[in-house]
């Protein structure tokens, strides 16, 4: 049986203060008995514990003591809050006058003016591991999470059907014929000829001899001159070429290609034939082929002449002259790729007669209704692949020219554009979402096809917003009647983001709803009021000069105009002298405009890191409590932090917590909207990965992923990922196994990863220190560019936004001066560096001309901000002897960063820095 608590007043009077209020230091929590019941106390105190707490239970209620006082807010708790104040728990600030006849106790409790004292001896120590009954629960073994790792699925299963299926049963069959030609190519032997006469024709053993003998001279002769180099990948266009064939994409997305050069050696060895007596004999073979081919089409035997017909110039370009012998094709099924191939030169006047022929041949086919065979004649004849998906679509079949369209890889706009008229959402969200091209599509959908283009402005915005954002999301779907309900939706996500953010949507708002001033009032007061919110109001009045609907939004100019041009003349602003002149015309306040003086405008005055003409000299922050693993800057002086095991939470520029995220995270993945992350924790040889969604505060476990390598930024939804020699794009909007685009067969392993919104780039490892340089562009994903490049085993390989590969290596420090030696594709340079202390480099990263290293002291460590253009330190961060100090950088922005919870931070175009100790 419990003892009965003892009840002192405090010498008759009332206690002062019987509650604690505001934040306080939390060191326990009394939950009454009278107030809760038991069940509703266990399930409260279970909600309240911390690890190191001990529960005692006493006759009236429950006390949770914590091993050591935790910063709290009062309001709104599980319970009674209790300070410790010397030694004793209290739920109030007890005044001296208010304790001096009051007997020792440990716990004091203000009950009714009156205060309860408790002692610990009185209570009984209980275990709330015992109210959890786990007996009814599976003891399972855990297993390897890599063997559980689903396959990555295509939006749209992997190979494309044979263009035959697509035309269907209108095409003949194959001809015996295509054997033959096939096994007269592979007696050749000449790589480069192998596709040239797939679309020839020809026949009779005189054909077959000449196109044999043909192929000992001329494939023997492009094979010796392969090797020396002169048919070979001229560059390395080639081996481009080859790499993208096997490419594979999500939603049926063909392979693209690049085009290469016409190849030289086939003009070469067409001079020679031509002063040989070998020209005689290729001349009567074409020309006898040529003149059964013009038979068949005059007389009308249209099947038999398409068979044989010859392809002309048109949508690809000629690798040059075919010395092949013409054959007859196996059927008319239509080329799935652009594939340049050899032509025959036949002279202009003959290109036009068969021009025509062929125009007149589609134009009867045309008449008769054969649009399968018309379709042949557009595409494979006269190589107008546009005018062939034109030609199907006049004639209503969306679904072929879909198909056809992406086996051709023609623009992303057009496939999406035929996708949605054939139905096919599925592709045509997923090519849009790959590329980015849902802008152009919608317009090509609006004039004609008003509802296809409707169900794609909703799909567009909601894109848009999945990826953060939130305000071209609204742009998207305004125009539709029944999605301005969601679009609401989106302000309010922006809105509650704050910041930089929160202005620009209450300017949107502004320009969409005429209601904005009157209920948003109260919150432009204080953005007009408040000095430190000086960024707020620019980012608000950058947005109001950038927005079309000017006369909406008169008002909220008038609202901030005085407070910004207060914020130049305390050069806490950032508007220069046209936009701040664009803003007062907005505001529409003559009286002030006439109240201005007469001399010029107050205009921010930024001052680069670059202009500096000494070096800038900084301090490392204190040390906090929490250990920073990933860091990245946010707007409105808002930071994001990886805390490992401790979670994920966005401080402000003060340090103080904003939000919190209970997901474990060693790295980011930063979206370019900044309102979307994902957060990446090691789990043995995989990834866990968490999608945080920043302005609405929520969190999405997507799961494990095995990878070596990975973007660092993504647009929101499109993440691309390296695995062995695959490289692959997921849509995290939905999974880590929904791949929206990936190359199986890169040629070695990948050494290094940059991704940004224009391009990405990748490193791959060859042998004795090769590498190659491979660039795609975004978001069409096009392959710019291979270069080799070679690393000493000395260098530090770099990828930055310029769209180069840097070498990078520092010399040993000796007597003489200390050189920073670079290498990238535009040239080759050495810079004397200034004379500093040298050491141990425990980190270094190069963005634009920007080079910053962490470096290792005798009895210190540093952080140098070196500008490459001129070899010169501009800023120097003294920071305590650590082994370890990350760096990360968005833009200009800069963070260091270390595991004593140290975060520094400085803008590299006005200087303005920022000194933070995580708690």
């Amino acid at each position: 049986m419990q003892a009965e608590p003892v009840f002192h007043a405090s010498n008759g009077a009332s206690v002062r203060r019987p509650v604690l209020q505001g934040r306080q230091p939390v060191a326990a929590i009394w939950f009454p008995g009278g107030l809760f019941g038991i069940t509703e106390r266990k399930l409260r105190i279970l909600d309240s514990w911390r690890v190191g707490a001990r529960l005692y239970a006493f006759a009236d209620g429950d006390l949770l003591r914590y091993a050591s006082s935790e910063e709290m807010d009062t309001e709104g708790m599980k319970g009674w809050p209790l300070r410790n104040d010397d030694g004793v728990l209290c739920s109030a600030v007890l005044e001296p006058v208010e304790t001096a006849h009051l007997p020792l106790a440990d716990v004091r409790l203000v009950v009714g003016g009156n205060i309860v004292s408790l002692k610990f001896s009185e209570g009984k120590v209980v275990d709330p591991g015992e109210w959890l009954h786990v007996g009814d629960y599976a003891l399972i073994d855990t297993y390897d999470c890599r063997a559980t790792l689903p396959p990555p699925e295509m939006e749209v299963p992997q190979g494309m059907p044979d263009v035959r299926e697509v035309l269907g049963p209108a095409v003949p069959s194959s001809s015996p014929e295509r054997e033959g030609f096939l096994r007269a190519m592979q007696a050749r032997g000449a790589a480069g000829d192998k596709g040239s006469s797939s679309g020839m024709a020809g026949g009779g053993r005189g054909g077959l001899v000449s196109s044999v003998l043909t192929g000992l001279l001329f494939g023997g002769l492009a094979a010796v001159l392969g090797a020396l180099g002169i048919g070979g990948r001229g560059g390395n266009a080639q081996q481009g070429s080859g790499a993208l064939k096997q490419h594979a994409w999500g939603d049926e997305v063909a392979p693209r290609q690049t085009q290469r050069p016409s190849q030289r050696w086939r003009s070469w060895l067409a001079k020679l034939a031509m002063t040989t007596r070998l020209s005689g004999l290729l001349g009567r073979q074409h020309a006898a082929y040529l003149q059964r081919m013009i038979e068949m089409f005059e007389s009308g035997k249209l099947d038999e002449a398409l068979r044989h017909a010859i392809p002309l110039g048109g949508d690809t370009d000629s690798l040059g002259q075919a010395f092949g012998t013409p054959q007859a094709r196996s059927d008319l099924s239509l080329s799935q790729h652009l594939r340049q191939a050899p032509s025959v030169n036949y002279g202009e006047s003959v290109d036009d007669y068969l021009r025509k022929l062929y125009r007149q041949s589609f134009q009867k086919l045309d008449r008769e209704g054969r649009i399968e065979e018309a379709v042949f004649i557009l595409a494979e004849l006269l190589q107008s692949r546009q005018e062939a998906l034109d030609y199907l679509e006049k004639h209503g079949r969306f679904k072929q020219a879909a198909d056809l369209a992406l086996a051709w890889d023609r623009p992303s706009d057009v496939i999406v554009r035929l996708s949605c008229l054939a139905g096919d959402w599925r592709r045509a969200i997923a090519v849009a979402r790959r590329d980015g091209s849902f802008a152009n599509a919608v317009l090509m959908l609006e004039k004609k096809y008003p509802d296809p283009a409707r169900q794609l402005r909703l799909a567009w915005g909601e894109t848009l917003a999945a990826q953060g954002r939130w305000l071209e999301a609204v742009d998207a779907v305004w125009s539709v009647d029944e999605a301005r309900e969601m679009a609401r939706q989106w302000l309010l996500a922006a809105e509650a983001s704050g910041g930089f953010l929160a202005a620009r949507a209450l300017v949107k708002r502004a320009a969409l709803l005429p209601d904005t001033l009157d209920t948003y009032a109260e919150y432009l007061m204080a953005l007009r009021d408040e000095p430190e919110r000086s960024e707020e109001r620019a980012a608000l009045a950058e947005a109001l000069i950038a927005i079309p609907a000017k006369g909406r939004t008169a008002g909220l100019a008038r609202v901030i105009v005085n407070a910004v041009l207060e914020d130049q003349a305390m050069e806490t602003g950032r508007l220069d002298k046209k936009a701040l002149q664009r803003l007062l015309d907005l505001s529409g306040d003559r009286v002030l405009q006439s109240d201005l003086p007469n001399a010029s405008l107050p205009v921010a005055k930024l001052k680069p890191l670059a202009s500096l003409t000494r070096c800038g000299e900084w301090q490392a922050p204190q040390a906090g409590l929490r250990a920073i693993l990933d860091a990245v800057p946010l707007e409105a002086g808002r930071y994001l932090l990886a805390l490992g095991e401790a979670g994920v939470v966005v401080v402000g520029k003060d340090g103080e917590s904003i939000c919190r995220f209970p997901v474990p995270a060693e790295h980011f993945v930063i979206a370019g909207s900044g309102q979307v992350a994902l957060a990446l924790v090691r789990r043995s040889e995989v990834w866990r990965v968490t999608r945080l969604d920043l302005s609405l505060r929520s969190v999405s476990d997507l799961g494990v992923i095995q990878c070596d390598h990975h973007a660092r930024r993504f647009d929101g939804s499109n993440w691309s990922v390296v695995q062995g020699k695959s490289l692959r794009v997921l849509d995290t909007t939905r999974s880590l196994q929904s791949v929206l685009w990936q190359v199986n067969d890169l040629p070695g392993p990948v050494h290094a990863l940059f991704s940004d919104g224009n391009i990405e780039q990748l490193l791959i490892r060859g042998a004795d220190g090769a590498c190659e340089w491979w660039r795609y562009t975004l978001p069409e994903r096009r392959l710019a560019g291979r270069d080799d490049v070679r690393l000493e085993p000395e260098q530090w390989p770099i990828l930055g936004r310029r769209f180069e590969v840097t070498r990078l290596s520092l010399a040993e420090p000796g007597d003489g001066p200390v050189v920073l030696s670079y290498t990238s594709h535009t040239g080759a340079r050495v810079l004397p560096l200034p004379v500093m202390e040298w050491g141990e480099v425990l980190n270094l990263q190069v963005y634009g001309d920007w080079l910053a290293i962490a470096m290792r002291l005798q009895d210190t460590a540093a952080v140098w901000f070196i500008h490459m253009p001129d070899g010169q330190c501009k800023a120097s961060v003294t920071w305590p002897l650590t082994n370890g100090i990350g760096l990360r950088v968005e833009g200009s922005r800069w963070l260091a960063f270390d595991q004593q919870g140290r975060l520094f931070a400085l803008d590299t175009d006005s200087c303005a820095s920022a000194r933070i100790a995580v708690q």
